[in-house]
Order: structure tokens, then C-alpha cells, then sequence
């Protein structure tokens, strides 16, 4: 009785932590993925170089100019590889509808329908 006790406990101990890692996962999964966050990360990255490379007054105007430009260049590549994804993604599904049966393209219609429903809050 004693070792079924001990496994439960064990088992529920697993189960929490898989489901507190998920959580975890996506929390963090949306938060990296905002453009507002990428932004402050370089403007962390842009403090913490103009620190350790102790930047004159007048070298910190210039080199925040570029840490500017680098992420506006970050969130211009992000959205064409974004576009990039979503145009093969719907090439990809028209490819495979055209071999499926009329049964089997409603399940391959659901099917992508609930992928979209599970990323759609880490864009959101």
C-alpha cells in the first residue's frame, strides 16, 4: 500500500510540473514573440554595451542610432519571415487538399483549424 501511495505521490509531482512547465512555456512563448519586447531587450542590450564599453557623451547618440535602426531591422525581418511561414503554410495546405478525398478534407480543414485556435494566443 504503502509503494501505490509513494507512486501516486511521485506521478502527481510529474503531472504538476509538466503542466506548470507548459504554462510556463507559453507565457514566456508570447511574451518573447511581442515587438514591444524585442524592442526593450535591445534597449537593454544598448545600455548594458554603452556601460561596459563606457561610451563618451558624444558616442552614445551615434551608437543609439544604430541599436535603433538594428531593431527596426529585427521587426521588419520578423514580419516578412512571418508572411513567409503564413504563404508557404497556406501552399503547403492547398497541396494536400488537392490529393485528399471530400471526407478527408474536412478533417484536414479541422485539423488546421485547431492548430490556428493554439497559436492564435501567442500572437494575440
Amino acid at each position: 500500500m504503502t509503494k501505490l501511495k509513494l507512486s501516486l505521490a511521485i506521478a502527481a509531482v510529474f503531472v504538476l510540473g509538466n503542466l506548470s512547465g507548459i504554462a510556463l512555456a507559453k507565457r514566456s512563448a508570447k511574451r518573447m514573440l511581442s515587438p514591444k519586447n524585442q524592442t526593450a531587450a535591445i534597449e537593454r542590450r544598448f545600455k548594458e554595451d554603452a556601460k561596459r564599453l563606457r561610451l563618451s557623451p558624444t558616442q552614445e547618440p551615434a551608437v543609439r542610432e544604430h541599436y535603433k535602426a538594428f531593431a527596426a531591422n529585427i521587426l521588419t525581418l520578423r514580419e516578412d519571415a512571418n508572411a513567409k511561414v503564413r504563404d508557404a503554410l497556406k501552399s503547403h495546405a492547398a497541396q494536400i487538399d488537392a490529393l485528399l478525398e471530400p471526407s478527408q478534407k474536412e478533417i484536414f480543414q479541422k485539423l488546421n483549424q485547431e492548430r490556428l485556435s493554439r497559436w492564435k494566443p501567442l500572437r494575440d
